[in-house]
């Protein structure tokens, strides 16, 4: 299966969401989202494996009055 996990940061500022948002990006580090995924690639024993395959379509998102900064992680998960 391919799916796709959004993450979404607050915009307080651009820089701040940028750097924030880079850090997710990152392949590894304490707040990287590929390394959390794949530290687990059976997520538990519930697939066979998996593998995070891009961090692509960074944009705005507006929610009311609030600005938000998004990125989708693409994923490819074997039962």
């Amino acid at each position: 299966m391919d799916i796709t996990v959004t993450v979404i940061v607050a915009r307080t500022s651009d820089r701040a969401a940028y750097e924030r948002m880079s850090e997710y990006v990152a392949p590894t580090g304490s707040r990287s989202v590929r390394a959390a995924i794949e530290a687990d690639r059976t997520l538990g024993g519930v697939c066979q494996t998996l593998i995070v395959q891009r961090a692509d379509n960074i944009r705005s998102v507006s929610q009311g009055d609030a600005e938000y900064l998004a990125v989708d992680f693409g994923m490819t998960v074997h039962a």
